[in-house]
């Protein structure tokens, strides 16, 4: 099936962490904590606290769609659909919370997953037709971003959360802007620690004209679970 490579690639933008990429993500965090210090200089205490999260993440792509050439092997075919397996990734945020007695939170984020195509959808003037590709083509993914959230306080244990996101995939070289609209709840534990779930809608843009064949962005719903630290 060397044809299902090849439309992959021209339908759908995959996300691959690389060594440059890493190195980008500690320069990107080392900036990020060294900046940590000109934030904490305010009174109260409960003000501009440092905290590092971990996220483990349901993520599932929705339905992208190509026009073109999207078939090699059959010039009758000009569109396609592509759907996608649900998936499982892992993330760390590093961040400060309630930046000058505000409620604003602002962190850094890298979110790992891999991405698992499940069916190719042809259609064309030829008819239509499918093509089952679930565990031929996956691959690891990154996504990099910067967050802001407002944190809203229910009781004295449980604060709602919203926030929007701004970010860049890596694509062998290649960047994408990315965005995501974030929506959670976080329970503390304790003093320092404290878990919470959350549900993103992040928009990466992703979509290309090449080869013939123009993508549409990809779309991702994710639910999460966290677990945090507050310094």
């Amino acid at each position: 099936m060397l044809y299902t490579s090849k439309i992959l690639e021209l339908s759908f933008q995959a996300v691959i962490l690389d060594k440059e990429s890493s190195l980008k993500m500690r320069k990107f965090a080392l900036i990020f904590l060294l900046a940590m210090p000109a934030l904490s200089g305010h009174a109260n205490a409960e003000a501009n606290r440092p905290y590092i999260e971990f996220n483990a993440n349901y993520l599932q792509n929705l339905e992208n769609k190509s026009t073109g050439a999207v078939n090699p092997n059959n010039a009758a075919d000009n569109a396609l659909k592509v759907t996608f397996e649900p998936m499982t990734g892992l993330g760390g945020e590093i961040g400060i919370k309630n930046i000058q007695d505000s409620g604003f939170r602002l962190a850094a984020t890298a979110e790992f997953a891999t991405i698992n195509p499940k069916t190719l959808k042809f259609s064309g003037t030829g008819g239509s037709s499918s093509v089952n590709v679930s565990g031929t083509a996956k691959d690891d993914a990154a996504v990099y971003k910067f967050k802001g959230y407002y944190d809203f306080e229910l009781s004295k244990s449980a604060e709602l959360f919203l926030g929007a996101a701004l970010g860049v995939i890596d694509n062998n070289g290649d960047t994408d802007p990315a965005t995501a609209a974030i929506l959670g709840v976080n329970f503390k534990l304790n003093e320092h620690i404290y878990f919470g779930v959350k549900g993103e809608y992040a928009y990466l843009f992703t979509g290309k004209n090449r080869g013939g064949v123009s993508s549409e962005d990809v779309q991702t719903l994710v639910v999460g679970i966290n677990l945090g630290y507050v310094f």
